[in-house]
């Protein structure tokens, strides 16, 4: 991602991801971004995959086009003409997710750094209930 053609604002990383049952894909990604909650902070939703399944994945890959144009089909969740593979932009739902990546990420805003070649497992943990008490 570049802004006005200065150097970039965050630095692609080589991924491979694997969705569910299908084959692994490989590519520079700048961001990934992976979730069960069905909306964010100030009602984003960064996803708009269309699977039944409760992880939500989405991620834009280095060098995506018409980034200013895209971001706010992105973040509404909403993608416009500009959110499409082809430029860069991908999101689906799954039951599980490998990652494998080399670079620092962070789960629930706890950073953890990867261990070389064993790839990151994501799955649904289910749900839990909450009573309001009065």
């Amino acid at each position: 991602m570049q802004a006005r053609g200065e150097r970039a604002i965050v630095a692609p990383v080589p991924i491979t991801v694997a969705i569910d049952n299908e084959p692994s894909s490989s590519f520079e990604c700048e961001i990934v971004f992976v979730t069960t909650l069905e909306r964010l902070v100030l009602g984003l939703r960064p996803y708009w995959g269309e699977e039944a399944a409760p992880l939500h994945y989405a991620s834009v890959r280095a060098e995506p086009r018409h980034w200013v144009k895209a971001l706010p089909g992105l973040l509404r969740g909403r993608p416009n003409r500009y959110v499409t593979p082809a430029n860069g932009y991908d999101s689906r739902n799954a039951q599980r997710l490998l990652l494998a990546l080399d670079s620092a990420f962070f789960i629930d805003g706890e950073p953890f750094s990867p261990t070389a070649g064993m790839p990151l497992t994501l799955a649904d943990g289910g749900s839990a209930g909450f009573i309001k008490l009065e």
